[in-house]
């Protein structure tokens, strides 16, 4: 995830997974969200998920491991 120009222990970015089928070949991509990262004091950061369902998800990690689940904080606009 690259530094926010802004904030600068703010990241942002997205997440998701890619496989490829070995005897095939052939490449599958899919983004699952859309991420904003706060670090508020190593290793404590705070995380804010938008899915691609529009979910707006809220977690609290630590060392990078999911520490707290705030769950879900509401549903983001769709923007075409």
């Amino acid at each position: 995830m690259p530094p926010s120009r802004l904030i600068s222990n703010m990241k942002y970015g997205g997440s998701g997974y890619a496989s490829i089928n070995p005897s095939t070949g052939e490449k599958n991509q899919a983004q699952l969200s859309e991420d904003v990262v706060f670090e508020v004091d190593w290793p404590i950061e705070e995380r804010i998920y938008v899915l691609t369902n529009n979910d707006i998800v809220l977690k609290t990690l630590a060392w990078h491991r999911e520490l707290i689940d705030h769950g879900r904080l509401g549903t983001a606009m769709k923007f075409y």
